[in-house]
């Protein structure tokens, strides 16, 4: 009796600490036994779980052989995102709730991933074989990486929020195409510029009031039918807007231009200065940048200036004042001006600018060399894209566009033409260099370039100097509609151009625009449709649409 005794008491005390082990461990509900992960897709900032149905989600752990991250969430998902740093080839493990795991081999480069696309309205479709019918059309991104801010052809500006990925507000500006938008410095404000009869800088706050505008009209001189002023880019630093502005006519066969640089103070709208104070220049001028320090820009003309000479770069100190200027003298016998189109560029330091003819020729400045000997002179310079002749034709690719981090210059070349010299002759073949991106130390030292192989319509750099973004249009040499895209590069990583380029995002239509924010985690772009039929038929591709992608 007292052996059966003793037994029962050992069968009690281990169904007590059986039991207690069993509520210890989760119940999973019949709801959650019926979810799995459908994919795990690796992206520059972490990864996206795609389940297969929406789960009540309070925990995610990600780990390999050396680490582990859990992120807390307490909310209906199907899709999870997460921000940690992964390696190549690595094995890792996803735990959701405790209970649903997988395995996953991460690849050898991230990969692109929509989070939502936004119908914009009907646009022209561009042309196949113009770039320049291409619509121009503006993205920026604020400060703290919330907002992205929409300016299109047909003068809407819309802002976004990309946390919900939804629409803040919508406006249509009337007569108007917007040419140029920004943040102010503390990301309060909206700066957005217009091509039309008054040439407006507007400021709005993130509802969409107008808080003030100013006309850049009343200095360049009054519209016409065909032709009207601009705002051509705005460049903020801290709570100053910095403007450039030109107004192109056509007369008698003869381009007239006038031009004008603004400081304007972003809080209450007044004008800190202008350049030059009293007249206009007589060029074009399309691009301006500035450290807070100083501002640089550079004339561009289809004639030569008669006081403002074009292809002449110019910069200022933050009083407005000339600190030094430098020609570059027409690339004969080609040309008989200089054009110099979105490429006048500054370091964040201020050593070094950048600039870049239409005609292929780059060129650096030691800007703390010039400030210190009062003589302006070229550091280095490459003949990029400049004309080389297939069967005595002259043929070119159009020089466009130009960024400075600390480490690095780079130059967008694009299409293929003839110049001017070649009367119309017709291209051949494409230029060798045409459509491509290069890649240089600050010493000139070409460290990678890639055929991008269709027009860079718009080329951003992130804060860090890390991703180089391009929205790649038409080739209108060979036609490929495969080319279009949003194309994505790590300066960072090991190896050649091929190791460098981190991915590419497709579109039907062309890329127009695009932007990455100041964290890395977002990059939005506008596609727009296209007609690719040269004859009088339509075959028109693609759609205007906001795509935004991690």
């Amino acid at each position: 009796m007292k052996k059966k005794l003793i037994l029962l008491v050992l069968i009690l005390i281990l169904a007590i600490a059986f039991s207690g082990c069993v509520s210890n461990k989760r119940s999973v509900s019949i709801e959650e036994q019926s979810v799995s992960i459908n994919s795990l897709i690796f992206t520059r900032t972490g990864a996206v779980i795609e389940l297969n149905q929406e789960l009540p989600i309070n925990t995610v752990s990600i780990s390999n052989k050396t680490s582990e991250d859990t992120f807390t969430y307490n909310a209906n998902l199907s899709k999870v995102f997460l921000e940690f740093n992964w390696d190549a080839s690595e094995l890792y493990k996803i735990e959701i709730n405790k209970y649903l795991n997988q395995t996953y081999s991460a690849p050898s480069k991230p990969s692109p991933y929509e989070l939502k696309e936004i119908k914009l309205e009907d646009v022209q479709p561009a042309n196949f074989i113009k770039t320049t019918s291409n619509p121009k059309e503006v993205i920026e991104i604020s400060p703290n990486s919330q907002y992205a801010i929409i300016g299109t052809a047909n003068g809407f500006i819309r802002l976004i929020n990309l946390q919900t990925l939804g629409e803040e507000f919508r406006k249509k500006i009337p007569e108007a195409t917007i040419t140029a938008i920004a943040f102010s410095g503390d990301g309060k404000y909206v700066l957005v510029g217009e091509k039309s009869a008054e040439t407006y800088l507007y400021l709005y706050d993130l509802t969409g009031k107008e808080v003030w505008k100013y006309s850049t009209a009343k200095d360049l001189g009054s519209a016409s039918l065909y032709y009207k002023p601009k705002i051509t880019h705005i460049a903020v630093f801290k709570d100053k807007a910095y403007v450039s502005a030109t107004f192109l006519r056509k007369v008698n066969k003869v381009y007239y231009y006038n031009s004008r640089i603004y400081n304007i103070d972003i809080k209450s709208g007044e004008v800190v200065w202008k350049f030059p104070k009293n007249e206009n220049i007589d060029s074009g001028v399309y691009y301006l940048d500035t450290n807070g320090k100083y501002v640089v820009f550079a004339t561009g003309s289809w004639t030569s200036g008669k006081k403002y000479r074009e292809g002449t770069v110019y910069c200022l100190n933050k009083f407005g004042e000339l600190e030094w200027s430098y020609t570059i003298e027409p690339l004969k016998p080609y040309w008989d001006y200089v054009t110099i189109w979105y490429s006048t560029t500054i370091s964040p330091d201020g050593k070094y600018i950048a600039t870049f003819t239409s005609d292929g020729r780059a060129f650096l400045f030691n800007n703390s060399e010039i400030l210190k000997s009062k003589i302006a002179k070229v550091r280095w310079q490459k003949n990029l894209s400049t004309p080389i002749e297939i069967s005595g034709i002259p043929i070119y690719a159009s020089a466009n566009i130009a960024k400075l981090t600390e480490k690095y210059v780079i130059f967008s070349v694009g299409s293929t033409f003839n110049p001017p010299s070649a009367k119309g002759h017709g291209v051949p073949i494409e230029h060798p260099m045409g459509n491509t991106l290069f890649v240089f130390d600050i010493e000139g030292n070409l460290k990678w370039k890639w055929k991008v192989e269709g027009y860079a319509e718009d080329l951003k750099v992130s804060k860090d100097g890390k991703y180089i973004v391009a929205a790649i249009a038409q080739n209108l040499v060979t036609k490929d509609t495969g080319v279009h895209g949003i194309y994505v590069f790590n300066t960072e990583r090991l190896g050649g151009a091929s190791s460098k380029l981190e991915w590419v995002y497709h579109t039907q239509g062309i890329s127009v625009a695009s932007a990455i924010s100041p964290d890395n985690k977002y990059i939005v772009a506008i596609s727009a449709p296209i007609d690719v039929d040269i004859t009088e038929k339509e075959d028109i591709i693609g759609e205007h649409k906001v795509i935004m992608l991690t």
